[in-house]
């Protein structure tokens, strides 16, 4: 923003200084092109120019962007973007603290990942009953996996896009081979045809650790019928409190990242996976 206005110079500066953005591995010069020609006047057109000249490139009909911080902004990115869908893929929450041990980013413990899994799962679903089901879709991971075919079709209903038999192939497609590469390989499991037993908790995780999962994630989990951990004994009390503290402590330097100050710092572009005012997005207050 320059003087209340939106500068496509200053957001092309910073958007191309934006490691992420970088990783999406696309023509930059593309997209300046593209962003000049259309001159956008604020960061909603910015935003959809970028998503159709890397959609034009790969040859596709739709944008999805896997951002997972975007749980945490869902009503303003639905009202930035008022033709965007929201499908929120919910996984049994000690499966996801017990995969973050497999990778060298992310929550530092077992309840630090039970508590982001808290703040972001309960986010996008309160924000989701606040738009209906015409834009926000709810997919449980389990039945995806274990019914692919079932599941795959009902979401292309709702983004109204035809099923694909090769959709039950990801680890097949030019794109899923791309995306394992990045990150160090976190995501080499999109090579592998996915099975019911990808991963589970009761072997991966002890009891002690499953309960301490539990003490944080249980109350929201259960209402997405997953079944309650089990109980925290008395002597895995200290452990808990304190992965419990230094949980809180990643969460506060997570919300101050997305402040004003920080999102200065860290460009217009960011913005967007923090939670912003109306005017950081571009959008007239009034």
């Amino acid at each position: 923003m320059t003087n209340g206005r939106f500068s496509l110079q200053l957001f092309l500066a910073k958007l191309e200084k934006d490691p992420r953005y970088v990783t999406w591995g696309v023509d930059t010069d593309v997209v300046r092109r593209a962003l000049i020609a259309v001159s956008p006047p604020d960061l909603a057109s910015a935003v959809r120019t970028i998503y159709s000249s890397v959609a034009s490139l790969n040859g596709s009909q739709r944008i999805v962007d896997k951002t997972t911080q975007y749980s945490l902004v869902v009503l303003e990115l639905a009202e930035l973007l008022p033709e965007s869908v929201f499908v929120h893929l919910v996984r049994d929450p000690r499966n996801v603290a017990a995969s973050y041990r497999d990778v060298s980013w992310g929550p530092r413990s077992l309840v630090s990942a039970s508590m982001m899994w808290v703040e972001r799962v309960g986010a996008a679903r309160s924000a989701g009953m606040s738009l209906g089901p015409d834009r926000y879709l709810e997919v449980m991971y389990e039945k995806l996996i274990a019914a692919p075919e079932i599941e795959l079709r009902r979401l292309c209903s709702f983004i109204c896009l035809d099923f694909d038999q090769a959709m039950l192939h990801p680890e097949l497609s030019r794109a899923a081979r791309a995306t394992a590469r990045r990150d160090g390989g976190a995501h080499s499991g999109l090579l592998v045809s996915p099975t019911a037993h990808t991963r589970s908790w009761r072997t991966d995780l002890t009891q002690m650790e499953a309960a301490r999962v539990g003490a944080v994630v249980d109350e929201l989990a259960t209402r997405f019928g997953y079944e309650p951990s089990p109980p925290l004994a008395v002597r895995g009390r200290p452990r808990f409190v304190a992965e419990l503290l230094l949980g809180w402590g990643e969460i506060m330097s997570r919300r101050f990242r997305r402040t004003g100050v920080a999102n200065v710092l860290r460009g217009p572009w960011r913005t967007l996976r923090g939670r912003a005012t109306a005017e950081q997005l571009g959008i007239d207050p009034s």
